[in-house]
């Protein structure tokens, strides 16, 4: 062989190389490319699955707390009404006790409804932060079991589309909470901005509890709403003694 047939084979060889090392990037690139297509699509689909369940829990949600409110609060109304028209004067005491009690244990349940047909309403994911936080105090104060106010300074900021439900629900756990176990009359929250950050103070009157005990072993309520912090990465501070009241701060940008 001489040396022109030696380089020929060279360079053929060489270019059988490269060939192949540009098909070998061409499969790698096209693979890694598929793969991110599939990972995106099964993020989309995933994100698709959770807003439908979100959706279907927020129309049961709402079905529910429309049932509590149109029957089954005017059927606890109408027994309340009943039995305040018995005349428990001619009747045993021990009868008159317990018809007393019942009564006690209606007003008890009316309130209940009441609350739970207004932490059960439905929400709209595209309705604005401040539209939602207003619809909720004046859905707290239509119970007529608080005095609710709100608060709003000019250069408060709402917080982003991906993070307002999340906010959203945070506020609304707290409200939960302060119906549940706070056992106020009053309720202030102020939206506000501090330090390059929006603030949401939620302040009740009610009769607070030890932080130090509670963090121990923590209700449902607290878990929740410290989860959601941290997944939107936002701050969180519950201040709260016994005899003074809870104050709760959500911090974020």
């Amino acid at each position: 062989m001489n040396n022109s047939d030696q380089i020929i084979s060279i360079l053929s060889f060489a270019l059988f190389v490269m060939l192949l090392f540009i098909f070998s990037i061409s499969l790698a690139v096209r693979y890694r490319k598929r793969k991110k297509e599939n990972e995106l699509l099964q993020t989309s689909y995933l994100l698709e699955l959770q807003n439908v369940h979100l959706e279907i829990k927020e129309e049961i949600l709402h079905h529910v707390s429309r049932e509590l409110h149109d029957n089954l609060g005017q059927i606890a109304s109408l027994i309340k009404i009943n039995l305040n028209t018995i005349n428990t004067e001619p009747l045993p005491p021990e009868t008159g006790e317990k018809i007393e009690e019942t009564r006690k244990l209606m007003r008890r349940l009316t309130r209940d409804i009441k609350i739970l047909s207004v932490g059960m309403h439905k929400l709209n994911p595209d309705q604005p932060f401040l539209e939602m936080a207003r619809n909720e105090i004046s859905q707290l104060n239509k119970t007529g079991l608080f005095t609710a106010t709100l608060r709003v300074a000019n250069d408060f900021a709402e917080p982003q589309q991906e993070k307002s439900l999340m906010v959203f629900r945070m506020v609304q756990e707290v409200i939960n909470n302060t119906i549940k176990h706070s056992q106020a009359t009053e309720l202030k929250a102020s939206f506000f901005c501090k330090d390059d950050a929006s603030v949401i103070e939620l302040q009740d009157n009610g009769i607070g509890f030890d932080t130090g005990k509670a963090s121990s072993g923590e209700s449902s309520g607290l878990v929740n709403l410290r989860n959601r912090a941290r997944l939107i990465n936002a701050g969180l501070k519950i201040a709260s003694k016994p005899g003074a009241g809870t104050t709760v701060t959500i911090q974020f940008t």
